[in-house]
């Protein structure tokens, strides 16, 4: 993993904060895991951006909002949103927030972390990996009533390396990469609300959808 981030691998940033955000064979320390997604968001990796997000909902949920507003990270209601005019003044960022009503700082603290972990954590199973599929498919959220749904439509099976004739292989293997993914989603989404527990309070009318696409070459 070394010789990976000497040369600014997206994906050995991403491993190297994972370690110190989990705590994987080093002590935790989410100052370092940041900092290691931070370097991952600077080479263009998205995921990291959404692994800031999720960590400090859990640990600062102003530092949270602000990293929401910030490139591509999730989306949150209009009224989880701070004016973009304020983001580079410490005290007035914090006295926008300080006028929110009562509740709706963890709230929306909620929803960024869960969107943030589902993106942050999806990724192709293992299983498919080798594979060259394309498909997309939508989460929605409830956070009122801690649920997300999954529209998860046919994969379009594009390689595979067998003697077979890849038509014949996609025909056959298709239900079983649809399964696959679904089940693979459905853990993503309870993780990631096990995570964050529903807050009380929270509007019965938000919903959420986000759409993911999937391409491995």
């Amino acid at each position: 993993m070394n010789d990976g981030l000497q040369a600014r691998h997206p994906n050995a940033f991403l491993m190297a904060g994972s370690m110190f955000e989990q705590g994987l064979c080093v002590k935790p320390e989410w100052d370092r895991a940041q900092g290691y997604y931070r370097s991952a968001v600077a080479v263009g990796h998205r995921a990291g951006h959404y692994r800031i997000v999720a960590g400090f909902a859990e640990r600062d949920p102003a530092v949270a909002l602000w990293w929401t507003q910030q490139g591509s990270a999730p989306v949150v209601p209009a009224e989880c949103q701070v004016p973009p005019e304020v983001h580079g003044d410490a005290e007035a960022y914090a006295a926008a927030l300080h006028a929110w009503p009562p509740g709706r700082l963890t709230a929306c603290a909620h929803v960024a972390g869960v969107m943030a972990a589902v993106h942050g954590e999806v990724e192709y199973p293992g299983d498919v990996v080798g594979r060259g599929m394309n498909g997309q498919f939508q989460m929605v959220f409830h956070p009122a009533e801690g649920r997300i749904d999954w529209t998860v439509p046919d994969f379009t099976i594009t390689y595979r390396q067998f003697v077979e004739p890849p038509a014949v292989v996609s025909a056959r293997w298709a239900k079983q990469f649809h399964a696959d993914v679904r089940e693979y989603l459905e853990s993503v989404g309870k993780r990631a609300l096990a995570r964050f527990p529903t807050p009380a309070g929270i509007d019965p009318s938000w919903q959420f959808s986000s759409v993911l696409r999937m391409s491995v070459e």
